[in-house]
């Protein structure tokens, strides 16, 4: 008896089967076969309650412990079944333990019914994303074949929903299967991409993610992530059965009543209950996307740095003959178009805070990276064993304005320098002028700093107001002011960096200019100087106003404020310490206070006459009130 019972169990079960995996054809074309089928599923599962309910009475009134009790004597819909899977194991043409795995999910029709849902579900999805992945080539034809899924569910919303009994929960359980689903699909995806990266294709166009022309760009992942996204804040929608009576059928058209709703605490708990498999594989894209593009940006910092360091001597002079001053290499504008053309991407193409966050602080590392290289291939730029720098101290490569007359001054390197540059070697311009080129690159930092704190502000206010328009996500604000306090301190670095470059850089200039007169500078405290015979002050002060006219086109205004400032407090430094060791020698002699005033004179007209110079009135009385205190000090 157990057995013909049993075999006709299993026939009904195999059609029910067969109703439910093709329950979406039915709701649409013929509902009333689905609604009967769920009816005989609700009068079996009332009867197994019962029969569960009369046999755990049962355990509880015998004499020996139930955990004694067989395992295939447990209560499952009908003991009967129990009895037959019995009677098969004795048979040897049956594999008992097999029949036993196939039939246990089906001693109760309420799972069965779930997991046919669940097995239509999984091809649905498959069937999509395999079209959208591996034969769609944009973002927006893969958006367009994925939102088929979104469609969906506003169709089991509209019509399939309405054929289940309410405790079903149908709303909830079809978003929960889509996405689990979804999830399951989109991991392979994932695995795929970090496979190929991992093995060297690094966010190539043209990379294979599974099967013969597919390919998945930085691009293709944001636009996936985008999607995702909008699902899930469907999913987020469509799962809450009150919220959902007064949604439209159009998809678009919940956008509004959403934006109220997606921020409640009812939607939070939505979100992680529906999508928890789906939200994990969010993460892992936004972990993909963030490492391929700071990769790349990475690349491009290095390759436009190696581009600078190799052309800056030539890009300096062609910025010089075309009169296009300050003086500025390529490499900021093109390192921080690079950056904007990212946070573009992040900020407004995808209105994902979470990615936004992770990828400003990948951004904030990379510019502090960057501006670590820079700084220290400017070093090496212009250290003394360089062959650029070496070949502007040899004879006749180097400036020396002192050996010209106040009123005439000649330049031999940029006079030189006109003709055809000669190159090394590395194709590094050797006759052009270390003026310009430290000038070029002092603007660089300059304008590296200054963009810098435009890309902190500019992430900053972006950030700070995605925080408020979530105020009731709490641990979510938490991790978004984390991320933001971590792009503040590597940005803060990162123009601490670029200042200390610039200093370095001006200091060089000033350390070139002051060597050019060093010569010079030996006929101070002379008998001849003391005499008024020789006035070597005069011919240093008409050096520096042949400097600074050029030194005041090829540099910013801050910058060349700052030039000289630390050019007249080197200078007041080094005459300080030459009239200490020579004040033995010179303390007696007549006439030693009417030529240090002569000098302290021309020092102080010089100075006003290159603070003239700035355009900017307040700059030069900055500048005039600052070398005003070294030289008082130098009177002192």
């Amino acid at each position: 008896v157990s057995l013909a019972w049993f075999h006709a169990w299993q026939k009904l079960c195999s059609a029910l089967h067969r109703v439910f995996t093709d329950y979406f054809s039915l709701a649409n074309h013929a509902p009333l076969v689905l609604i009967e089928c769920l009816k005989v599923v609700e009068i079996h599962d009332t009867v197994a309650s019962a029969a569960s309910a009369s046999a755990s009475a049962s355990a509880a009134t015998c004499s020996f412990p139930s955990s004694s009790l067989p395992s295939s004597r447990l209560p499952g819909m009908y003991g009967v079944l129990s009895e037959a899977i019995d009677g098969l194991k004795a048979c040897r043409s049956f594999d008992a333990s097999n029949l036993e795995a196939a039939v246990a999910a089906e001693y109760n029709l309420v799972d069965l019914c779930i997991l046919s849902l669940g097995e239509h579900v999984m091809r649905r999805v498959r069937a999509v994303t395999g079209q959208a992945v591996h034969r769609e080539s944009s973002p927006e034809a893969r958006a367009a074949v994925l939102d088929a899924l979104v469609e969906d569910l506003y169709t089991h919303l509209h019509v399939v929903n309405k054929c289940f009994p309410e405790r079903y929960n149908m709303a909830m359980t079809m978003c929960t299967l889509y996405s689990e689903r979804l999830a399951s699909e989109l991991k392979r995806v994932a695995e795929q991409i970090q496979k190929e990266d991992a093995g060297g294709g690094g966010g190539s166009r043209h990379q294979q993610i599974e099967g013969p022309d597919l390919a998945f760009s930085n691009a293709d992942i944001l636009g996936l992530i985008s999607w995702m996204d909008r699902f899930v804040s469907a999913t987020i929608v469509l799962s809450s059965q009150e919220s959902s009576q007064d949604l439209s059928s159009e998809y678009n058209n919940s956008d509004a009543w959403l934006s109220e709703y997606k921020d409640s605490a009812d939607a939070k708990n939505v979100k992680e209950t529906v999508n928890g498999a789906l939200l994990v594989q969010l993460e892992d894209f936004r972990a993909v996307y963030v490492v391929r593009a700071r990769r790349k940006l990475r690349e491009w910092m290095r390759t436009i740095l190696e581009r600078d360091c190799r052309t800056l001597a030539k890009v300096a002079m062609d910025q010089v003959r075309l009169g296009n001053c300050p003086l500025l290499s390529p490499a900021p504008v093109d390192v921080f178009s690079a950056i904007h053309s990212e946070l573009h991407n992040v900020f407004d193409v995808v209105e994902d805070h979470e990615l936004a966050c992770k990828s400003v602080v990948a951004i904030g590392q990379a510019i502090l990276e960057h501006a670590e290289q820079y700084c220290e291939a400017t070093k090496v730029l212009y250290r003394s064993d360089n062959p650029m720098s070496k070949s502007m101290s040899q004879d006749g490569g180097a400036i020396k304005r002192v050996h010209s007359s106040p009123a005439n001054f000649w330049k031999i390197n940029v006079s030189a320098s006109v003709g055809d540059p000669k190159e090394d070697d590395d194709g590094l311009n050797i006759d052009t002028g270390i003026i310009e080129r430290l000038c070029t690159s002092a603007n660089n930092f300059g304008l590296y700093r200054k963009e810098t704190s435009g890309v902190a502000n500019l992430a900053r206010s972006k950030l700070e107001s995605a925080i408020l328009t979530r105020s009731k996500g709490i641990a979510v604000n938490d991790a978004l002011a984390k991320d933001l306090a971590e792009f503040d301190t590597l940005c803060a670095s990162a123009v601490l960096t670029f200042e200390h470059g610039s200093k370095l850089v001006i200091k060089r200039l000033v350390g070139t200019i002051v060597a050019d007169f060093t010569n010079i500078a030996c006929d101070l405290f002379q008998s001849a100087w003391i005499s008024g015979e020789s006035q070597p002050m005069a011919r240093i002060c008409a050096t520096f106003i042949d400097y600074c006219n050029d030194v005041v086109r090829y540099l910013g205004p801050m910058l060349y404020t700052q030039f000289v400032t630390v050019l007249f407090f080197e200078f007041t430094a080094s005459y300080q310490s030459v009239l200490l060791v020579s004040r033995m020698r010179i303390s007696s002699s007549l006439g030693i206070a009417s030529a240090l005033t002569r000098d302290m004179d021309a020092l102080t007209e010089c100075a006003r006459v290159v603070s003239s110079m700035a355009d900017d009135s307040s700059r030069q009385k900055y500048m005039q009130e600052s070398v005003a205190k070294s030289v008082s000090a130098l009177v002192h």
